[in-house]
């Protein structure tokens, strides 16, 4: 089972209850470290641009450590949204099951990425599923904590703000495109979107991406069957547009990536 660094270092603090003087000196310096790791962690994520150093230290010292096997689910629609997770490693899916059971995928999220951003805006309960697809690290927080420290930082609050927001349009713009859009045009934009992401610039002008997305996931972000997936990869493959094998995609020209 996944075991975070933080967890590790929780775990540490939590076996045996400090003895004597040098286990109670031990157990001060493991969690000066661990808050000195979230507080770094905090200064360098963008959600948290415009936080005051009292906000900041008040909010790291409520992060807790996470972790989650691929296939656990981090929430469930209908749960009452009070937490937010921030992604440290791994790949979670946000995703939705029609009335034939087929899954939809709303966004993939990574590294880097907040999960459940939306109850800032006022959404009391979740609207998707979030589902671990490797193994994976968070952060969370609690919600009501964040909304109090927003109240006293009104820069903090247009950054939260305005992430969610972006979110929100994100998600628009997914669901114009399964709407308005054929299959095939799905598809390229995904790939574009994936280059956009993941995608290292190569020697040429080419681009490799590496996703970690199975075919049935694409199928999920695109409303496709894996079959069509697969149809319309050999496709633009045969076109000369991308190579890809299971876990990655060079995109040969991506300005031949035409929509």
């Amino acid at each position: 089972m996944l075991q975070c660094e933080e967890q590790v270092l929780a775990a540490s603090l939590t076996q045996r209850r400090p003895t004597d003087a040098t286990d109670m000196k031990r157990a001060r310096t493991k969690d000066t470290d661990a808050m000195h790791t979230r507080m770094e962690w905090l200064n360098g994520h963008p959600f948290f641009n415009g936080l005051r150093p009292s906000g900041m230290e008040r909010l790291a010292d409520l992060l807790m450590p996470r972790a989650k096997e691929k296939g656990d689910y981090l929430y469930q629609a209908r749960d009452v949204a009070e937490t937010l997770f921030f992604i440290t490693l791994g790949q979670l899916k946000l995703c939705n099951f029609g009335k034939d059971g087929r899954e939809v995928i709303r966004e993939v999220l990574t590294a880097g990425d907040i999960v459940g951003e939306t109850a800032l805006l006022g959404q009391r309960l979740r609207t998707d599923n979030a589902v671990a697809m490797s193994a994976s690290c968070l952060y969370s927080l609690p919600l009501t904590d964040v909304l109090s420290v927003m109240d006293g930082n009104p820069e903090f609050a247009l950054s939260v703000t305005q992430c969610a927001s972006d979110r929100l349009v994100r998600t628009a713009r997914r669901m114009e495109s399964l709407v308005l859009h054929d299959a095939r045009t799905r598809m390229l934009q995904l790939i574009i979107d994936l280059a956009e992401t993941y995608g290292r610039v190569l020697a040429g002008g080419s681009v490799h991406v590496t996703h970690g997305l199975t075919h049935f996931d694409m199928g999920g972000l695109t409303a496709i069957s894996r079959q069509t997936v697969t149809t319309l990869l050999n496709e633009l493959r045969e076109e000369g547009l991308i190579n890809f094998d299971r876990r990655s995609i060079l995109v040969h020209d991506p300005s031949k990536l035409v929509i």
